[in-house]
């Protein structure tokens, strides 16, 4: 158990290198959020990831990157659900089963 943990450690270190070197390279913008996307994905072993943006002129967060949803944009009111809370807070959340 404890060399799987160990194991583990290694690999979310690699990918943070990983995206140290991804952030490096002279991407476009929105091809550099969906990398970092991917690779946070990959770190926390979660299926879907989205980066939302917050629209001050509709008070709305929208996914700028929404990995898992087929391109599909998702727009929520900034003080709602889960994403709202943690833009209004300023923290972040886990959940091991969202």
């Amino acid at each position: 158990m404890q060399e799987q943990a160990e194991y583990d450690r290694i690999r979310k270190l690699h990918s943070l290198l990983e995206l140290g070197q991804l952030i490096g390279l002279d991407l476009q913008l929105d091809e550099m959020l969906v990398q970092i996307a991917q690779k946070a994905r990959e770190v926390m072993g979660s299926d879907r990831c989205t980066l939302f943006l917050h629209d001050p002129k509709s008070g709305e967060l929208w996914s700028k990157v929404a990995l898992g949803m087929a391109g599909q944009v998702i727009r929520i009111p900034s003080g709602a659900g889960i994403a709202g809370h943690c833009f209004q807070a300023g923290e972040t959340i886990t959940l091991p089963d969202a």
